[in-house]
């Protein structure tokens, strides 16, 4: 028999790398100003997430809100869904994406360092504090099933262009996430060039405290991200179903 044609995949995944990084780099690259490379590298990592991500999520940076008239602050990066859960609402410029359609969300730094990762943390907690409603949802048994949210936690993290911490990075980084309180909780991340990171994190109810920290090596830390980050919202399956009735509430004349 002939033996199979083999395949380079560590070759594929560095191609793969030298290609985000190129992407990414492209912000710093135009200006040192502050604000234009940040919104820069904001693009660029969207633009590094829409081409890499299955066509059912979707991206926006924008406000996460909630049925009960609650918004998030400002969200760099919002990973959402665009099939069972898809209101979006855009005014003008600005992107409100309904917390129930909401897989992740990402702030996005130009250095993984303590200040960058408490800002992220208070974004993402900003998010989680909203109020998420969950519908049932009919199946071909003639049973109507309703998502259990507390297994399924609202992804946070950071993207940052670097690290300020000395590589590897793990000691630091592990004494910070382990006092984060549970809707600060951190679950993953990438310094470009530095390496990047996911965790185990103990369930919503039981107070979401840090299990396990896992690094990569510093020279694949955008592929390793990309395959956590595919790997988490594998795990997470499909986002409840949104009740649009609770939305539709607020409209109803009193």
């Amino acid at each position: 028999m002939k033996p199979l044609e083999a395949f380079d995949l560590p070759g594929a995944f560095q191609a793969r790398e030298q290609q985000l990084a190129a992407t990414l780099g492209l912000g710093g690259a135009l200006t040192n100003h502050g604000t234009l490379v940040g919104t820069g590298t904001e693009h660029g990592w969207n633009g590094v997430l829409s081409r890499f991500l299955p066509g059912r999520y979707g991206l926006a940076t924008g406000k996460v809100v909630d049925s009960q008239g609650h918004q998030s602050e400002q969200i760099d990066l919002i990973v959402y869904d665009t099939f069972y859960s898809p209101l979006l609402f855009k005014v003008a410029d600005a992107t409100f994406v309904p917390a129930e359609s909401v897989y992740a969300v990402f702030e996005v730094k130009q250095a993984l360092n303590k200040a960058y990762l408490d800002a992220a943390a208070a974004k993402v907690q900003s998010v989680r504090r909203l109020h998420r409603t969950s519908a049932l949802i009919p199946n071909q048994f003639g049973k109507e099933i309703r998502k259990d949210l507390n297994s399924m936690p609202i992804l946070g993290g950071i993207l940052a262009s670097g690290s300020d911490w000395a590589v590897p990075f793990e000691d630091a980084l592990r004494k910070h996430l382990q006092n984060q309180q549970r809707d600060q909780a951190i679950d993953l991340g990438c310094a470009l060039g530095a390496g990047a990171f996911d965790t185990v994190r103990q369930p919503i109810r039981d107070g979401r405290n840090l299990v396990e920290l896992s690094v990569s090596v510093p020279h694949r830390s955008l592929s390793y991200f990309m395959m956590r980050l595919l790997h988490r919202l594998q795990q997470l399956g499909t986002v409840g179903a949104i009740d649009y009735e609770a939305y539709a509430t607020p409209l109803e004349a009193s």
